[in-house]
């Protein structure tokens, strides 16, 4: 078999003595669109921030990434720096604090090929300006000198995928890159990362709260709840039945068309804060079908074609939690 393009095993971060996150265990293989979903708060950024090594002061990462089966580096700067835009690119979830407002949207393209590429500052310039052109910003010469707040939210987006895929990574991580967009720019963004993923090749890490948003773009979905991957499934059985109630809620949770004046479904309670896990299964004080096995740390366990961190290993769902 071919090995994966990312190999991620017991991923960790820790800020101090507080766990943010712990035994993150997944693959990705090369091509393939893994959603990371879950409520705010669940880790899903922390994560792709670790993975990419732009942790914050005094966050420590624990655990092991490879990428083509090297070591990805916990601290070293110099050594992200060749990674960083040329092997994996990051769409963060707000694009005004994510590009510099100081430089033009040309400016940034241009400084990211010239750290990876040698390239004469007039050749950069054109690739810059065709890349401007393949994520769909119209008039692609003039935009190339326009500066951040010059234009709309959907291009600032469109401007920073270009950035992020101007040096064609093998893997883009995209943290929530259509929360703030009108549903139609938001369609747009989301066959622009299908249509570059299919013909370059390139892995996506789609990091979403959006369960129906996940569900269009990707072919495999890794649940997360308080820190933890509850549940790794490819999409289509995922959304069949679920084997963890985490992730059954959420899809309860899915506004639906219904009668006026149904109730919206929501899971009770909320996500516990690090530094206050419950004892065993995280999950289990918002569980409606909890036992006295949830009292003990349930591993991310095969169940039936699925991972999941379960102790009932799926039965809740499949004797009606959906």
């Amino acid at each position: 078999m071919t090995p994966p393009l990312l190999s991620v095993a017991g991923l960790g971060v820790r800020l101090g003595p507080v766990a943010l996150t712990r035994d993150i265990t997944f693959d990705i293989a090369s091509g393939e669109r893994v959603g990371l979903i879950g409520e705010s708060g669940c880790g899903k950024s922390i994560t792709g921030l670790a993975l990419l090594g732009l942790l914050p002061s005094g966050a420590r990462r624990e655990g092991r990434a490879l990428f083509d089966g090297r070591d990805l580096p916990a601290r070293d700067e110099a050594a992200w720096r060749r990674i960083r835009g040329r092997d994996i690119a990051m769409v963060f979830q707000e694009p005004m604090t994510a590009l510099d407002p100081v430089f033009t949207v040309g400016e940034q393209i241009v400084e990211t090929l010239r750290s990876h590429q040698r390239l004469s500052r007039r050749a950069a310039r054109e690739q810059a300006v065709e890349m401007l052109d393949k994520v769909g910003i119209p008039a692609p010469m003039q935009r190339f000198s326009a500066y951040p707040h010059e234009l709309s939210g959907g291009m600032r987006q469109r401007a920073l995928i270009a950035i992020a895929l101007c040096c064609a990574p093998r893997l883009l991580i995209a943290d929530e890159p259509t929360t703030a967009l009108d549903v139609t720019v938001q369609a747009q963004i989301l066959d622009l990362l299908f249509d570059l993923a299919e013909r370059n090749g390139t892995a996506l890490l789609f990091i979403s709260h959006d369960l129906g948003v996940v569900a269009d773009l990707c072919t495999r979905i890794l649940t997360m709840y308080a820190g933890e991957i509850v549940e790794d499934a490819p999409t289509e059985a995922l959304l069949r039945r679920p084997r963890h109630p985490y992730s059954a809620g959420l899809m309860h949770a899915m506004p639906r068309l219904a009668p006026r004046k149904s109730r919206l479904a929501a899971i009770p309670g909320r996500v516990p804060q690090p530094g206050a896990m419950p004892q065993g299964c995280r999950f289990a004080p918002r569980c409606d079908f909890r036992t006295t096995a949830c009292a003990l740390p349930p591993p991310l366990a095969p169940a039936r074609g699925h991972k999941a961190r379960c102790a009932r290993q799926g039965e809740i769902v499949l004797s009606g939690a959906i």
